[in-house]
């Protein structure tokens, strides 16, 4: 049934169904937008009647996670590339401050291929969840840096311009990260 209702859609609307699986499940009008021009709209609307997205507190968004992911699931690897790489381009280019969305970026960057950039966002993203005691998900960023960075275009690049941790290595912030995680559990 759902593969029917994405298999019916018309080409402009599926189109920004494809851009908005990769955003996320919650959308901004302004992204679409800024990708789909003014036709996003409309063409979200269109994907209203057909039961594949809601509003919700004045926001679009999926109406199930699994709608979503079946939209996602139907990219190709060239699809999915580019529609990333349009997503961090647009939240760079619009964010006046990046800090809260260096995760997302990192992300965004990683499946888009362009992995320098990753790179980058994820030593942020793991330094700030460092800063606040988010333990887990500075691993996560910074043992990304360790698998990203070998393969990373420009990694004859200075310490300075990849991952460094504040200035330590990868490796240390992530056993920094651990043993603060472990020495803060009851």
């Amino acid at each position: 049934l759902l593969d029917d209702r994405l298999d019916d859609l018309p080409g402009p609307a599926a189109d920004v169904l494809r851009t908005a699986c990769v955003a996320g499940q919650r959308l901004d009008l302004a992204l679409l937008e800024a990708i789909h021009g003014h036709l996003a709209k409309p063409l979200l609307d269109q994907l209203i009647v057909r039961g594949l997205l809601v509003v919700e507190d004045g926001a679009y968004s999926f109406r199930h996670a699994l709608v979503r992911e079946a939209a996602y699931d139907r990219l190709t690897p060239t699809e999915r590339r580019e529609r990333h790489a349009a997503v961090a381009d647009w939240l760079e280019s619009t964010q006046v401050d990046l800090t809260a969305h260096h995760a997302t970026l990192a992300d965004h960057w990683y499946e888009a291929d362009m992995l320098d950039k990753a790179v980058a966002h994820a030593d942020l993203a793991g330094k700030r969840a460092l800063a606040t005691g988010a333990w887990a998900e500075a691993i996560r960023f910074y043992e990304r840096c360790l698998n990203l960075e070998p393969h990373s275009p420009s990694r004859s690049a200075p310490r300075s311009r990849r991952c460094d941790g504040d200035d330590a290595s990868p490796k240390r912030s992530t056993a920094s990260a651990t043993s603060a995680r472990a020495g803060s559990r009851p």
